[in-house]
């Protein structure tokens, strides 16, 4: 049977050609390598990603077969962040899980448009947490972070000006992280905490602390998830997300 495009049908011409030539079109709007052939769709997504969240390293692999992946779509991605920072904290490794993703032209590279379902997870060790206090608490010299067993433990010596006097108190601290389950960030709750100087007030230095440790939160990346699960153990605080929705 004939198919007839005559200009009574303006419409149904230009659906037609945008199923015929869309693919097309997309892939002569990919970046292409320094030698002229194109580049792979997992490169550009890594070099966009790692611009745009500032990690060391970016890894991407996609699922779902080479003509559905050069047409921007892709049934699964899987995205390893390397040394990404977070709430002003090195995460070591940020894995991310995305289902039914959709990607686009973006200068030279290739941006994520959207996606169904994710889940992401997480781990910050236990020299990146040291660090992270020693930055944001100065007043706690030296500090000394354990992670097991599901508690967090700071060891350091406070030292403040007081008056014409300069106290100082061997202190530590422990407790564990909280999850604020109308934010979907994390927190350090500390639970007990001792020191040699009664001078110093053990109950707010510790307040003090827990507001400069690192918070777990996924509300500025761009897969925007709540924090729904944290663990604690042999150096390091693990944590996830649950599936969410589109940002």
């Amino acid at each position: 049977m004939r198919m007839s495009l005559s200009p009574r049908r303006p419409l149904f011409r230009f659906l037609l050609l945008a199923v015929l030539f869309a693919p097309a079109l997309f892939l002569s709007a990919m970046p292409a390598l320094g030698d002229g052939t194109e580049a792979p769709v997992e490169r550009l997504l890594e070099a966009h990603l790692k611009s745009r969240t500032g990690a060391e390293d970016v890894t991407v692999v996609l699922e779902g077969g080479d003509a559905r992946v050069r047409k921007g779509y892709a049934p699964k991605l899987y995205l390893c962040l390397t040394g990404i920072r977070m709430e002003g904290t090195r995460i070591d490794k940020l894995l991310v899980n995305l289902e039914g993703v959709r990607y686009v032209p973006d200068g030279k590279g290739l941006r994520i448009d959207s996606f169904e379902k994710a889940l992401v997870t997480g781990s910050l060790l236990v020299e990146d947490f040291a660090r992270s206090v020693a930055a944001s608490f100065p007043s706690l010299k030296e500090p000394e972070v354990v992670l097991e067993g599901g508690k967090v433990t700071v060891k350091g010596v406070y030292s403040r000006e007081g008056g014409l006097v300069k106290l100082r108190s061997l202190m530590r601290f422990t407790g564990s992280y909280r999850i604020d389950s109308a934010t979907g960030t994390a927190h350090y709750e500390i639970t007990e905490a001792t020191g040699d100087n009664a001078l110093v007030s053990k109950a707010d230095v510790a307040k003090a602390l827990s507001s400069k440790s690192p918070a777990i939160s996924l509300s500025s990346f761009f897969v925007r998830q709540r924090i729904r699960e944290i663990r604690v153990d042999k150096g390091m605080l693990w944590f996830s997300s649950g599936s969410g929705v589109p940002y």
